[in-house]
C-alpha cells in the first residue's frame, strides 16, 4: 500500500508506504490528510482540516438558507404588489361609482 500527504487545499505534498506518525505530523503542519491509494479513501485527516471542512459546510448551510430568504421575501414581495394593485383598481372603480 500507499500513502499520499494532501495539504488542506488537496494538492499532494508527501506519500510513502507505510502510514506513519511522519505521514500524519506532514498531514497534521499542512492542515491536510492521508488518503490510501489503494482506495482513495482518507486513512488520516488533521484536526485543522476537519475545522475547515465543518466550517466550509456551515458557510454553504448558511449560503443556501440566505438564498431560500431572499427567494421567499422575493415571492412576499410579488404577492404584496399584486394585492395592492388590486387594492387600487378596486378603488378606482369605487371613486368611478361614486362620480356617476
Amino acid at each position: 500500500m500507499t500513502y499520499t500527504v494532501h495539504s488542506a487545499a488537496g494538492e499532494a505534498i508527501a506519500g510513502d508506504t507505510e502510514l506513519d506518525d511522519v505521514l500524519r505530523a506532514a498531514a497534521l503542519i499542512a492542515g491536510g490528510y492521508v488518503t490510501d491509494d489503494s482506495t482513495g479513501e482518507r486513512a488520516y485527516e488533521s484536526p485543522a482540516y476537519l475545522e475547515q471542512q465543518v466550517r466550509l459546510a456551515d458557510e454553504e448551510r448558511a449560503r443556501r438558507e440566505a438564498e431560500e430568504a431572499v427567494a421567499t421575501a422575493t415571492e412576499q414581495a410579488r404577492i404584496e404588489r399584486e394585492k395592492l394593485a388590486a387594492l387600487e383598481a378596486e378603488v378606482a372603480a369605487q371613486a368611478e361609482a361614486d362620480e356617476e
